[in-house]
């Protein structure tokens, strides 16, 4: 008898990305640089947020770009360092150390459409893909880390801010009115590359 050969799932990833507009990623951009003094070099490419993340093939979902108009105020938005529990201020966690990101309050108007784009992929959660995980849902991811905190990473670890990030935060949020994501992207990767 021939066996079969099924493809091992781990070679698959999924991806589903906001990507800021132009625009605003210039703004954030001149803030970092010109208001904190982060250097030119250590502010991220491509600035996103990654709204789904998976390790399985989703059954029926192709590659897509689509325009979206999503605008986060400033006043909902956070520094925090790129670590489990980064959002919370922790004496033992060095912000200086740590990539830095921006997260999004859950109060935010824009949390419910960031949770929008987000449950286009849960939806294809099978428990086949989970293969005995529980399913992801608005705070919590089947793959990857457990809990989901919309952020958008802005800076490498060689950002140069110190000590309690509260006070750049400030600055930030009195310097730029908003950020607006404009297109949402899914990416499909197999073990050959990008779908």
């Amino acid at each position: 008898m021939q066996r079969s050969y099924r493809e091992p799932k781990h070679r698959h990833r999924v991806f589903g990305i906001l990507y800021l507009s132009a625009e605003s990623a210039r703004e954030l951009r001149r803030v970092l640089v010109g208001k904190l003094g982060v250097p030119d070099h250590a502010v991220k490419p491509n600035l996103h947020l990654t709204v789904y993340e998976s390790r399985r093939r989703l059954e029926g979902l192709e590659p897509f770009s689509k325009h979206v108009r999503i605008e986060v105020q400033s006043n909902d938005l956070r520094f925090m360092a790129v670590a489990p529990g980064g959002e919370n201020p922790r004496p033992e966690l060095d912000p200086a150390s740590r990539p830095l990101a921006l997260r999004i309050r859950r109060a935010s108007a824009a949390y419910s459409e960031i949770q929008q784009c987000r449950s286009q992929f849960l939806a294809l959660e099978t428990p086949e893909v989970l293969s005995g995980r529980s399913p992801s849902g608005p705070r919590r991811s089947a793959f990857g880390s457990h809990h989901y905190q919309p952020h958008i990473t802005v800076c490498s670890r060689d950002h140069g801010l110190t000590g309690d990030l509260r006070p750049y935060g400030e600055i930030l949020r009195t310097s730029l009115r908003s950020v607006r994501f404009n297109r949402l992207v899914c990416r499909v990767h197999d073990n050959s590359g990008i779908i």
